[in-house]
């Protein structure tokens, strides 16, 4: 185990670097700016700075502008609200580094659009909890497991019923708020 430890501890601390020599000395800032405000990242200049300078690299105020432009442009085109509601149904996207006005205007759209994708992601996974026990009721071998898994299967489709009246619910709210 020890072995697999230390074979192992380099990748880890590699994962956690946010930035190479090789990286430091040919970075694009702009083009990093631009990537971290497109992936709706909080502005990562003050840990990729350091992480070059620990690799005695500074990097010239003139590419931290370039970075800084570069991302504000970047996250008020991810903050729009179309883009965060089309990340937010499936799943994806944050606000949290969306500056304001643009927070108060996405944060409404943002938490229905997640609620939609928790509200799917529960349905499937009470569906598919639904056909397990089905197929164990199927295999079940005594009177007592079989009652068991009916009351269960019974308690699951209660939940479903549920989940699929909040999704219409939910679907209402989505086209309310859906930015046009």
């Amino acid at each position: 185990m020890k072995k697999w430890l230390i074979l192992l501890s380099p990748l880890y601390l590699s994962a956690c670097q946010v930035m190479t020599a090789t990286e430091c000395q040919h970075a694009n800032w702009a083009d990093l700016g631009r990537q971290d405000g497109l992936k709706g990242y909080a502005p990562r200049i003050y840990s990729r700075t350091d992480a070059c300078l620990k690799h005695g690299i500074a990097v010239p105020a003139q590419q931290i502008e370039k970075y800084q432009t570069a991302y504000k442009n970047a996250i008020d085109q991810y903050c729009q609200p179309k883009n965060i509601f089309n990340l937010s149904i499936i799943g994806e996207g944050r606000i949290n580094a969306c500056p304001e006005p643009n927070y108060s205007r996405v944060k409404a759209i943002y938490d229905v659009g997640s609620r939609y994708y928790q509200n799917k992601q529960d349905i499937q996974e009470t569906q598919d909890r639904i056909q397990t026990l089905d197929d164990k009721i199927d295999e079940a071998s005594t009177k007592d497991e079989r009652y068991k898994l009916l009351e269960e299967q019974r308690q699951k489709s209660k939940a479903l019923n549920r989940l699929l009246i909040d999704k219409q619910d939910l679907q209402k709210e989505l086209d309310w708020i859906r930015p046009r």
